[in-house]
């Protein structure tokens, strides 16, 4: 039985701690029971003159499948909340709500009743309390009182996910926590090779001393360079050595709603945080409008690890300004792991090879070659695991020339693999592909997986067994406290394996039919730009399939299930529009959906970085944009102009959106509007500063959009108004220079090195002498 901060639970009989709630906090968790458990949307009222009401609503509701405990018409549901773990409601605490509950069925609002209580409630005293209801005229009696509610939270994982979310309760979002650790217990389980095959190396040791000294740090390199690892050996760190709660979120929303500010030892791994194979704008957008909340959770005591490609961060870099995230400018906390000594890489190779799954005949056939490998320019960890695998080698035949082709052209030799793989293998990584989340265990029965298996010529049983016999090469068996699952082993052969899909009709029919709409924006590219690395991972859909793809999407709307938020499912369906489409698709798209711009246009973020208003610039070049989504894009970006420092109509694409007329508006009323009262701007922003926030990175935008908005009439010939804006960014200047003797940054601890650096030569004997053994 988990135990933390004096709250306990078993999995049989589940007790929260429900009588520290609030009665406002209560109340929600009640609402929040009736909708996540019970699945009936109930309306919330206003904390007084409720009536006697916490909650209602209307209709026929059918919880138990029973029709004997059926409730229809106006059902009212109350709430009655106590501070004390021992209490019991009786008829007498209820006089009151009885004699609401007669007035609410005099006036025909309240024909069933449902009771919610934090106390516990004898079968006498609810016989009773429902014999009196019944005599004011209730017809329907439900009741849930503090064990039926504790079990609902105990049961049911939608709902957990969002206690905390609710009020962020330190005892519930702790046990919350509890089970995520269980989690991540259980998917470190599943890195047991990986773990087993670590060497520590100088990238190691630094992302390390990051995590320990500054709560952060991004781990850069390229595919296979062992990003994943090492995120996970600091992962273990955190559980065994930090005492840390461990998490690993997919989205930054998702970091930000599983952090609790009232346990500060909690450990966060986010990877790929700026796109998978390539720069996602939408996720940068996503990490940006969330960053102010995960600062916040670090300087709170949280460690966070980030992990992305080195080649994406770079073009990350111009959304994701140092400002939005001081941390990102100091280089201790951005570790490349592109620079492996020559050790490092001799150690790695030894490992791999000699816990491989080669036969010993192979390894020693092997051996003479090893120390030419790792010198290898083309060395990646993940292709010496390869190396080690017997699946990844079949009909490899071992000379100099082909074990330096095998690293230097890896992706031949894995689609070569993948494409000699039986039906039934091909068939169970298609799930494993599809399956953004990973691939349940055991496989759903549901009729879309049937129908592909079916198509494809196997059947559950078949997959199941091909899934057993790649774990531990192609895929990985994720031991998930709520749901085990499958996945690719390794990123690169997810993408490998889309070049596999491409390149089979059979399979690429199947898999656009199979895919849901949220898979397809991540997945498909039909005929836009979507840059591929290798291989790739994004399918390139050919134009005779376009029509399927573009009824999947039709009315797309997000998926209220999906793990990723609303906000960032919309994100990348305008990604997937303006970057992984044609022309031609998308006449046919905005032919069949005329709507889809309206139910995206941004209502939060700079235009400048939204990924929707790219779209609609698109759009608006073909003819396809409505104006009315035009207007709306030009009356928000002028409004939004004087309200400084957001400049983000200069942006090539917001201000192809505007006519010349429209533009000129704009410019005057900048003139007219902001001009006069530009000291005042730079006087409110100098006096909203706090002692706690850096000045150079506090002053940045603001001095950013004065220097723009000079730069831009100095264009237009304005002399007067060019001189004014740089007046007032020297103004800034000047200020933020003031400030920066008052600036009392957080003391930084002195921490040690968490261990000395390991000798970097060898001693005289062979390192593989032994490998084959």
């Amino acid at each position: 039985m988990p135990v933390r901060n004096g709250a306990a639970i078993a999995v049989a009989s589940p007790n929260f701690a429900l009588h520290t709630l609030g009665w406002r906090a209560f109340q929600d968790l009640c609402l929040v029971v009736m909708r996540e458990e019970l699945g009936q949307t109930v309306q919330s009222f206003a904390d007084s003159n409720d009536g006697g009401r916490d909650g209602a609503f209307e209709g026929v509701w059918n919880p138990d499948g029973d029709p004997a405990s059926a409730l229809s018409g106006n059902v009212v549901v109350q709430c009655k909340a106590t501070t004390r773990d021992d209490a019991a409601i009786s008829l007498s605490h209820l006089t009151g709500e009885i004699d609401k509950a007669r007035k609410l069925v005099k006036d025909g609002r309240c024909d069933s009743y449902i009771l919610m209580t934090n106390a516990t409630v004898s079968g006498d005293a609810a016989g009773k309390i429902e014999t009196a209801l019944k005599s004011a005229g209730v017809q329907h009696f439900m009741l849930f009182e503090r064990s039926r509610i504790s079990l609902a939270i105990s049961s049911n994982s939608n709902l957990r996910r969002f206690v905390p979310r609710v009020y962020g309760l330190g005892d519930l979002s702790t046990i919350l926590d509890e089970r995520r650790h269980d989690q991540a217990k259980a998917l470190l389980a599943s890195l047991g090779q990986d773990l087993a095959t670590f060497v520590p190396t100088d990238s190691h040791r630094r992302a390390v001393e990051a995590v320990q000294r500054h709560g952060f740090v991004l781990l850069l390199g390229d595919p296979a360079s062992g990003k994943s690892v090492i995120a996970s050996t600091l992962a273990a760190a955190a559980m065994h050595e930090w005492d840390c709660l461990v998490q690993r979120p997919t989205t930054p929303e998702a970091l930000v709603s599983g952090w609790n500010p009232h346990e500060p030892g909690q450990f966060f791994w986010l990877d790929d945080v700026f796109g998978s194979v390539r720069f996602d704008p939408s996720k940068a957008e996503n990490w940006i409008s969330h960053a102010p909340a995960i600062r916040a959770a670090i300087s709170g005591g949280a460690k966070v690890v980030l992990t992305s490609r080195g080649y994406i961060w770079n073009e990350a870099q111009s959304m994701v300004k140092t400002y939005t995230f001081p941390l990102l400018k100091d280089k201790q906390v951005i570790i490349d792991l592109a620079d492996l000594s020559l050790i490092e890489k001799k150690r790695m190779l030894y490992n791999h090879i000699k816990l491989g799954n080669q036969d010993s005949s192979f390894k020693e056939e092997l051996r003479p070659f090893l120390h030419e490998v790792a010198e290898l320019s083309s060395f990646k960890p993940e292709i010496a695991r390869r190396l080690g695998a017997k699946e990844f080698t079949r009909g490899l035949l071992i000379s100099r020339t082909t074990i330096h082709r095998f690293f230097e052209r890896n992706n031949e030799f894995t689609a070569e693999i993948f494409e000699a793989l039986d039906v039934h293998y091909k068939a169970a990584l298609s799930l494993v592909y599809m399956s953004v989340d990973g691939l349940p265990s055991p496989i759903p029965n549901l009729g879309i997986y049937r129908e592909i298996l079916n198509n494809l010529g196997t059947n559950v049983g078949q997959v199941s067994a091909a899934l057993r016999a790649m774990t531990g090469s192609f895929v990985r068996y994720v031991e998930s406290v709520d749901e085990p699952h499958w996945q690719f082993w390794h990123p690169t052969l997810r993408e490998g394996f889309a070049g596999l899909i491409s390149n089979d009709p059979q399979l690429l029919g199947v898999f656009v039919e199979g895919l849901s709409p949220s898979n397809i924006v991540e997945k498909l590219s039909c005929g836009g730009q979507r840059k591929k690395t290798g291989l790739g991972n994004v399918v390139n859909v050919p134009r005779s399939l376009y029509k399927n793809v573009v009824k999947r999407l039709c009315g797309y709307v997000a998926d209220k299930d999906n793990l990723s938020s609303i906000g960032l499912q919309e994100l990348r369906y305008s990604s997937f529009l303006y970057e992984g489409t044609s022309d031609e698709f998308l006449r046919l798209m905005i032919e069949a959906d005329p709507s889809l711009v309206s139910r995206l246009l941004p209502r939060g973020e700079r235009f400048d970085q939204s990924m929707v208003i790219r779209l609609c610039a698109r759009l608006h070049s073909l003819g396809l944009l409505e104006e009315a989504s035009r207007t709306w894009i030009v009356r928000e970006s002028s409004e939004r102009a004087l309200d400084v420092p957001d400049d983000s109509w200069l942006s090539d694409h917001v201000l192809s959106l505007h006519t010349h007329e429209e533009t000129l508006a704009l410019v005057e009323r900048l003139r007219e509007e902001l001009l006069p009262d530009i000291n005042g701007v730079v006087n409110s922003w100098s006096d909203d500063w706090s002692s706690e926030d850096d000045p150079e990175e506090y002053f940045a935008p603001l001095i950013e959009c004065f220097d723009n908005y000079g730069d831009y009439f100095q264009g237009l010939g304005d002399p007067s108004a060019t001189r004014e804006f740089r007046k007032a960014s020297k103004s800034a200047e000047s200020d933020r220079n003031d400030l920066i003797e008052f600036y009392e940054p957080a003391p930084e601890e002195d921490w040690e090195r968490p261990y000395e650096e390991p000798g970097s030569t060898e001693d005289g004997r062979d390192m593989f002498d032994d490998v084959h053994r």
